[in-house]
């Protein structure tokens, strides 16, 4: 049996669309697009015969932001429109799973802005400096208070998309190790799923994410796959350090930004360079997870001298199964687009 392996549309825009038909590309899991994107990308794919295996919500993304399901009461209703959106694209498409973020502890609020320096700045507000360890966090009042607000919410949501868009899998995304992260271990979705009790509940498996968490939370990785193998409707897959190296985002800037991003979904596949040396350099409120880990920063480079990741990807995806669908969301704020087809297409001939 062929794995079902799909480019994320991430990376798409208006200008450079086409280029999904120029380099073969046979299947695509939608981004978070705005209505114009949209509104050409679908009849584009539909003409050149490229299938939309998946979803990522919000799709339209309708707000700039992603909904939050921990958000106070009064947002709830302008939540469920939003990802319901997510689900008619999905259905329009012939898709059959959307993903989504499950949920961050924002004090309330509907949603987490998407641009980074407005992120990272209202992250420093609401104070996610105030703990010592990522984990005595995910022990916090606020953090349980903000997952079992989620889990109401969630029981509510699953039963609706249910009954009017049947078929379609809700696949909650494990989320990176950060203050204000729901999800941050992907085993949290087995108590989720057993509160819930939905058939069409499953996890979206973010390697990458799973992987800075094994750092973060100190757990053996292959054996947190192993948790929840039973549980993943699909996989998400890039590369990344573990959080011991940083990311520049501009990969063809030639002086570090010193932007601390330990998520830089690299290709599987290429180098990195090393940009400059932190020692024992002060780690932002928002990296509070790799404290004592952190050690340098690195670009992607064609003349690097570093592997772009240490994920084991394929003891994972061995562990998981070939019936599962994977998604590469590769970015090009951290790698050429060369880069990211070339990847796409040698992962599809090694993972076959």
């Amino acid at each position: 049996m062929k794995r079902k392996i799909a480019l994320s549309t991430g990376f798409i825009n208006l200008s450079n669309y086409e280029l999904l038909a120029l380099n073969r590309v046979e299947d695509v899991e939608l981004n978070s697009h705005d209505q114009k994107t949209l509104d050409t990308l679908l009849p584009f794919l539909k003409s050149e015969g490229i299938n939309v295996s998946s979803v990522h919500g919000p799709c339209p993304n309708l707000t700039g932001n992603h909904p939050n399901l921990s958000a106070n009461e009064e947002y709830f209703e302008l939540n469920k429109t939003l990802l319901k959106a997510s689900f008619r694209t999905a259905k329009d498409v012939s898709a059959n799973i959307v993903v989504i973020h499950p949920f961050y502890d924002l004090n309330g609020e509907l949603a987490l802005p998407r641009e980074d320096d407005e992120k990272f700045n209202f992250l420093r507000k609401l104070g996610v400096g105030n703990f010592k360890s990522i984990d005595e966090y995910l022990k916090s009042d606020s953090y349980l208070a903000a997952k079992q607000r989620f889990i109401s919410n969630l029981k509510i949501l699953v039963e609706e998309i249910h009954n009017e868009f049947p078929g379609i899998i809700l696949a909650v995304e494990n989320l990176n190790p950060r203050v204000t992260y729901g999800l941050q271990v992907p085993s949290e979705i087995i108590d989720i799923c057993s509160e819930v009790k939905s058939d069409i509940l499953k996890l979206d498996l973010d390697l990458p994410h799973a992987f800075l968490s094994a750092t973060g939370h100190q757990y053996n990785f292959l054996e947190e796959i192993v948790k929840v193998k039973d549980y993943v409707g699909s996989v998400s897959v890039t590369q990344n350090h573990g959080g011991f190296f940083a990311i520049d985002r501009n990969w063809n800037s030639s002086e570090p930004m010193g932007k601390q991003d330990v998520d830089p979904h690299f290709p599987p596949y290429g180098n990195v360079k090393l940009m400059k040396t932190y020692g024992r350099a002060e780690i932002r409120e928002e990296n509070l997870a790799f404290n004592d880990v952190l050690i340098g920063a690195v670009q992607y480079s064609d003349h690097g001298n570093l592997p772009v990741g240490f994920i084991p990807i394929k003891e994972a995806l061995d562990i998981i199964g070939k019936t599962t669908p994977i998604v590469l969301e590769m970015d090009n704020r951290y790698a050429p687009i060369e880069a990211i087809f070339s990847s796409y297409h040698r992962f599809r001939e090694e993972m076959q």
